[in-house]
């Protein structure tokens, strides 16, 4: 087979393999409803991050001074730490404060989590990235006991599962003995 035959041949089996692959889908209110899930069923999804999240903490360290080569040297700095969740980062629910919000975990060792839910479902019905604060763009979050805030896009992210539609087809079949005279 020619090299641009064998191309087109494996551009067509991985489309035909990713067309049957379940899509992630925005977790909304909607789809909440329309399937009965209550919280034992949503622990027992898979969510994903749609965007990601950077959360941004930073620390002053104490200034220092000294004489170096004779020259009087004042060291001031910043610490900065920063905790992603990059995008498609898979989460559990680990509890259900209300019935527009989940607290979600991310990591083994996370006893909070991060919170989503619907902040105005005239607008938008997907669970988004939550915080009790927002000074503009920017959310105030306490994660692990530390407070965060978030970076300018992480406003943007909400939760995604993957949906896969099942077609179930019960057949029932009678075989015919027939009829003798």
């Amino acid at each position: 087979m020619k090299p641009a035959g064998t191309f087109f041949a494996l551009l067509a089996a991985s489309m035909m393999i990713s067309s049957c692959a379940p899509k992630l889908t925005p977790f909304t209110q909607t789809i909440r409803e329309e399937y009965k899930l209550d919280d034992a069923a949503l622990k027992t999804l898979q969510f994903y991050i749609s965007h990601e999240i950077v959360l941004n903490r930073a620390e002053s360290a104490d200034s220092k001074q000294g004489n170096i080569d004779g020259v009087l040297t004042i060291e001031t700095g910043r610490e900065l730490e920063q905790v992603g969740f990059e995008i498609g980062e898979k989460g559990i629910v680990k509890s259900v404060p209300s019935d527009s919000k989940l607290r979600v975990v991310f990591e083994p060792d996370d006893a909070e989590g991060l919170m989503f839910g619907i902040a105005n479902r005239a607008v938008n019905e997907r669970y988004s990235l939550m915080s009790p604060e927002w000074e503009g763009s920017r959310g105030k979050i306490t994660y692990k006991g530390e407070t965060y805030y978030t970076s300018k896009r992480s406003g943007d992210a909400y939760l995604m599962i993957r949906m896969k539609k099942v077609h179930k087809l019960q057949k029932t079949r009678r075989d015919v003995k027939g009829m003798k005279i």
